[in-house]
């Protein structure tokens, strides 16, 4: 894990999503429901509905995408992804950790928490949490994810 000093953990908690299916969508709701559980202020964001540019500003950011088609990024997830990927921004003080949603029969299995992994990194963020890509039957490793948060957030 990377080092999480300064951090402020009494903030909120977005953890964003992008969906065409709902999958996506049910998880961030229960993670954020499970982080409100455990005494943090959370909320499950849609990526449309969060600015772009507000990433700049957050300390921790959870990220759980689906992947639609062969690897593109859901209709919500797709600006936000484009924003992060075209940026020139410094986002060293941004910590996250993504679960991606996928089907393993396609070619780019869970491609788009790939891409937004890669774009983060790439500004700088410090990640967290090993990404988890899930397939289809995905409950098993998104308790494991959770789990994972719940840890790292009660720690830090």
């Amino acid at each position: 894990m990377k080092s999480t000093e300064g951090l402020d953990m009494s903030r909120r908690i977005p953890i964003l999503f992008g969906t065409e299916s709902g999958n996506a969508e049910d998880c961030a709701e229960r993670l954020a429901e499970s982080l409100c559980d455990a005494g943090h202020e959370s909320e499950a964001i849609d990526m449309m509905d969060f600015t772009p540019e507000d990433i700049a500003h957050e300390q921790l950011v959870f990220i759980v995408t689906s992947t639609h088609g062969n690897g593109g990024p859901p209709a919500n997830a797709a600006g936000l992804l484009s924003y992060l990927k075209g940026a020139d921004l410094a986002l060293g003080s941004l910590r996250y950790a993504i679960l991606g949603l996928g089907d393993t029969s396609f070619a780019y299995f869970a491609q788009c928490g790939k891409d937004f992994d890669a774009a983060l990194e790439k500004l700088g963020a410090q990640r967290v949490l090993e990404r988890i890509d899930c397939d289809v039957d995905f409950d098993d490793d998104y308790d494991r994810f959770e789990e994972l948060v719940l840890e790292y957030v009660a720690q830090n």
